[in-house]
């Protein structure tokens, strides 16, 4: 890319804790207190750092952010199967 090419904001996929909690608009340690108790979605481990996904935390609050015991990701489809390739 040259020097003079504007830069390109790229959404992220995965987000840390501080970052998960400012998605969720709340502070980290009510973030790490609902995590603890299982009240979010379960993070996705990668390397060392532990990591939740922006599209499955935008689901879980459209979803009313349910406890991670009735929540399920990803949601099944029509007929109760996955669709993986």
């Amino acid at each position: 890319m040259p020097p003079d090419a504007p830069a390109v904001e790229v959404e992220p996929l995965l987000l840390d804790a501080r970052q998960a909690a400012r998605a969720l608009g709340i502070g980290c340690t009510l973030f790490y207190s609902l995590q603890s108790r299982g009240q979010l979605p379960r993070p996705v481990r990668l390397g060392r750092r532990t990591l939740w996904r922006l599209d499955e935390l935008r689901a879980w609050t459209t979803a009313g952010c349910p406890p991670r015991d009735r929540w399920q990701w990803p949601p099944e489809r029509e007929g109760g199967t996955h669709d993986r390739h």
